[in-house]
C-alpha cells in the first residue's frame, strides 16, 4: 500500500512538473511578442576576375564561361547588411507583416552599369560605347558589338582599325598577336540587393534563452537559425534583443545583430 501511494506521489509530482514546464514555456514565448525592427551584418565574400594580363578587371559570379585569359581565383571579404521588421504573435510564430532587405556590399558588385559602378572600376559591362570601323583602338580600350542578336562587351589587346571583335577574338587556341579582342566577362554586372517576406517560428525558454528560426521568401524554403536572450518580463517599446546566427549543416549563417521593439 504504501509503495503505491509513494508512485502516485511521484505520478502526481510529474504531472505537475509537466503542467509548470508548459506554463513556463507558453509564459516565456508571451515575451517576445510585437513588431520590432531588425538590423544584421552578414559576413560574404567575393572573387576577383582578373585578365590575361594579370590585372583586376571585375567579379565573379560563379556562373558561366570564362573567356580565354580570364581567371577566378582572388577571395575576397566583403559585408552585405540586413534590415527589416518582425512581427512575433507571442505564441512561437513570425507572422505575416515580417520583411527584409538585403544591401549587398558594393565591393562586391561595384564593376555593374546597372548598379551605378564606381569611377574606379576598370571596366564596366556593357561599356556603353558601340564598336565603330573607323576609330583605331588600342590596347585596353572596350567597345559593345552585337553577336547573333546579342551585345557583347570587348577589351582591346592588339592595336587595330576596321576588326570587328567577333572576326579577331581570343580564344584558347588563337591568342596574342594572332588576335585583337577579348570578350568581358558579363561577372562584371556582380550582384544586387533584394528583399521579400519571412515567416518563422521561436522557442524561448525559462532562463531567457531563445531560439529565432525564420524563411526568407528568396533562400528557397531554406530555414535561418539564430539565438536570442530575451527577457523574462514582456519587453517594452524600445527594448533591445541581440540575435546572432546559429550555423548548421548545408545552411552555414554568418549574421550578427539586434532587433528593437518598436509597438
Amino acid at each position: 500500500m504504501k509503495r503505491i501511494m509513494l508512485t502516485l506521489l511521484r505520478l502526481l509530482i510529474s504531472a505537475g512538473a509537466l503542467a509548470l514546464a508548459s506554463t513556463l514555456s507558453a509564459a516565456q514565448d508571451n515575451t517576445f511578442s510585437g513588431t520590432y525592427t531588425f538590423l544584421f551584418g552578414s559576413e560574404d565574400g567575393f572573387t576577383i576576375q582578373q585578365n590575361m594580363f594579370g590585372q583586376e578587371v571585375g567579379f565573379c559570379t560563379g556562373s558561366g564561361q570564362l573567356p580565354f585569359g580570364y581567371s577566378c581565383t582572388q577571395g575576397q571579404q566583403s559585408q552585405d547588411i540586413i534590415t527589416g521588421t518582425l512581427v512575433a504573435d507571442g505564441k512561437g510564430k513570425i507572422i505575416t507583416g515580417s520583411s527584409y532587405v538585403l544591401t549587398a556590399d558594393p565591393n562586391a558588385y561595384q564593376c555593374s552599369s546597372k548598379y551605378n559602378a564606381t569611377p574606379d572600376c576598370p571596366y564596366k559591362v556593357p561599356s556603353g560605347i558601340a564598336w565603330s570601323s573607323s576609330v583605331s583602338y588600342v590596347v585596353g580600350d572596350e567597345v559593345d558589338f552585337t553577336v547573333n542578336g546579342k551585345v557583347l562587351t570587348f577589351q582591346v589587346v592588339k592595336v587595330n582599325t576596321n576588326v570587328p571583335p567577333n572576326t579577331s577574338t581570343c580564344t584558347a587556341t588563337v591568342q596574342p598577336p594572332n588576335c585583337a579582342w577579348d570578350q568581358l566577362y558579363v561577372s562584371a554586372t556582380g550582384k544586387g540587393s533584394n528583399r521579400g517576406t519571412l515567416t518563422g517560428t521561436y522557442t524561448v525558454q525559462s532562463n531567457a534563452s531563445a531560439v529565432l528560426s525564420v524563411i526568407p521568401s528568396g533562400n528557397g524554403g531554406k530555414s535561418v537559425s539564430f539565438a536570442m536572450i530575451v527577457p523574462t518580463a514582456p519587453l517594452a517599446v524600445g527594448q533591445v534583443v541581440s540575435i546572432v546566427g546559429m550555423p548548421t549543416l548545408g545552411n552555414e549563417v554568418r549574421l550578427s545583430g539586434a532587433a528593437v521593439r518598436i509597438k
